[in-house]
């Protein structure tokens, strides 16, 4: 099955949501790995905006989703008033604020045991805590490598927070990385779903109200980033986009897969 990327507007996403509720209840991903149900999951990689645009639509529809958020974010930083700002929005309009970790390097490591890097996932736990004010009941993570996906499969919380990446929330489960949908047009699966709980993966920044592919999004980003910064603040900022975003490129590269200047 080849990857589909043929519709990211709200309105697709709306048509989503209403084929899934068929079937399943919304339930938060905090409530743990084991009940049926629809799991709405929303990784915020690039921009907590887009994170209360998306947030805004599926309070509108009746869905409670869970945001995970990043507490060391190139591209956002969560002590910035409007970044409390969004976070407040978010938890307001009903959903969950979970976090979204990124150990980079040291997840790809083989043999790879949780212990060995609960230290840091303890310390960026507590520090969205003190941003929220409340317990962070939730954890996913960033790009996880092959040793992270097996050292996570058998483990149903991590540091206490539930995990997305626990076997039995992986069963069934349906993510848009990278501006596409890898396993091909979502709807049939949510239609006749192989499991009783389906995980929904939905990153808020491909989405819009119209239709854009993966190359546009990230072109138009880059410009509104970039607009009015010197030449080398905007080369840095395209380095920075090129790390979080791997699988594709924005439109102004000459191809998905040319390389950011290292000079």
């Amino acid at each position: 099955m080849t990857a589909w990327a043929g519709d990211f507007t709200y309105d697709f996403l709306r048509e989503l949501l209403a084929i899934a509720r068929e079937r399943h209840a919304v339930r938060p991903l905090a409530d743990g790995v084991d009940r049926p149900g629809l799991v709405v999951r929303h990784d915020v990689d690039l921009s907590l905006e887009r994170a209360v645009a998306l947030g805004d639509v599926e309070a509108q529809a009746g869905v409670q989703a869970t945001f995970l958020v990043m507490v060391d974010s190139p591209l956002y930083d969560l002590d910035d008033p409007a970044s409390r700002r969004a976070l407040a929005t978010l938890r307001g309009q009903g959903h969950d604020v979970g976090l979204h970790m990124d150990l980079g390097p040291r997840g790809e490591r083989e043999g790879l045991a949780l212990e060995d890097v609960r230290p840091e996932i303890e310390a960026c736990r507590e520090r969205l805590e003190a941003v929220l004010g409340e317990p962070v009941r939730a954890i996913s993570f960033h790009r996880p490598a092959d040793p992270l996906v097996a050292a996570l499969a058998p483990v149903a919380e991590v540091c206490g927070m539930v995990n997305a990446y626990a076997a039995p929330l992986m069963r069934c489960y349906l993510a848009d990385s990278a501006g596409s949908w890898r396993h091909g047009d979502p709807r049939p699966v949510l239609r006749e779903p192989p499991c009783d709980t389906v995980q929904l993966l939905v990153h808020p920044f491909w989405w819009g109200d119209e239709h854009l592919d993966a190359a546009d999004r990230l072109e138009a980003f880059y410009r509104e980033r970039t607009d009015g910064l010197a030449p080398f603040d905007a080369l840095a900022f395209d380095r920075t986009l090129a790390t979080v975003v791997r699988r594709s490129r924005r439109r102004g590269l000459l191809s998905p897969t040319a390389e950011v200047p290292s000079g």
